[in-house]
């Protein structure tokens, strides 16, 4: 029986007596969605199933308030593990710098076979903001403090729970799932440096002191095949070293000793970021903090 309570309305429906507006016509524009100009806010688990588009508060970096924040967050993308696998093992070695490549192909190999470890990263924006980190690591556990001119923010992971607090006293736990959270530290610097060496023209720059061991420091001058397989890895990776945007890197420099990665700075357009590993192997356990 026809709903006689919605007849009056039928006229008003345009799919039932207008031609769908042509691709490009003013009303075609004006009616076509648009995304929203900025994300969904986040909210925490507890307020319902975690969604892509909601930005997990706790896997945060605050770079500086004036240049906006940035989040140590991750991106749930299909094919992650495939991503970086292929990077990890199909590395053309390019130029004429072979034995140079070669040699940062293997601190690479072998940093990524590191347990535990713990390291810095500073971030500086060229017009000015700047955040450090201070970075514990052990396995898929990890610890991060950081600081920026608004404060201090510590997150932690341990199994599949976040924690983070700020130097407000806000305190937030969340429940994630693996492709939420940041891939571990070691395995990240390894596929980075990998996906950068991809017919990439490697110079030894010489020797240089990190943290009181000599290194050797690498000039890595990236290709179109570099740039390529850096923007091939998953964000879970690219997220720590600041390289999301491949083609914003004006170059990419790595120190060795020990056949091990000791630092990492990456050059780009608006910033600079230095990244120093340090205590590898060391004894480093990640605990749940209280209070939460």
């Amino acid at each position: 029986m026809p709903d006689t309570d919605l007849d009056f309305l039928r006229s008003l429906d345009p799919t039932l007596h207008d031609e769908p507006p042509a691709p490009g016509s003013a009303r075609y524009e004006a009616i076509r969605p648009r995304p929203s100009a900025s994300p969904a806010p986040w909210r925490p688990v507890d307020s319902g199933p975690w969604e892509p588009a909601r930005r997990p508060a706790l896997l945060r970096r605050q770079r500086f308030r004036s240049g906006g924040s940035r989040r140590w967050m991750t991106w749930a993308a299909a094919g992650t593990g495939v991503a970086a696998s292929v990077v990890a093992t199909m590395v053309v070695l390019g130029g004429n710098t072979t034995s140079a490549s070669a040699a940062v192909l293997t601190a690479a190999d072998k940093t990524e076979t590191v347990v535990t470890l713990r390291g810095t990263t500073q971030d500086d924006v060229k017009t000015g903001g700047s955040t450090h980190s201070t970075i514990e690591a052990s396995g898929p556990d990890m610890k991060i403090i950081t600081q920026d001119d608004i404060g201090t923010i510590t997150t932690t992971i341990v199994g599949n729970i976040g924690y983070e607090s700020n130097s407000d006293g806000d305190k937030s736990k969340q429940e994630m799932q693996p492709e939420e959270r940041l891939a571990p530290f070691a395995d990240s610097a390894a596929d980075v440096v990998r996906a950068a060496l991809n017919d990439a023209d490697v110079k030894d720059k010489g020797t240089d002191e990190v943290r009181g061991a000599e290194a050797t420091h690498y000039h890595v001058q990236l290709t179109a095949k570099s740039r390529a397989a850096l923007a091939a890895l998953p964000p879970v990776e690219t997220a720590w070293f600041e390289v999301e945007h491949a083609e914003d890197i004006l170059s990419l420099d790595v120190w060795t000793s020990g056949n091990l990665i000791r630092r990492i700075a990456v050059d780009q357009t608006d910033r600079r970021t230095l990244t120093e590993f340090y205590d590898f192997g060391q004894p480093i356990t990640i605990t749940a903090p209280t209070g939460f």
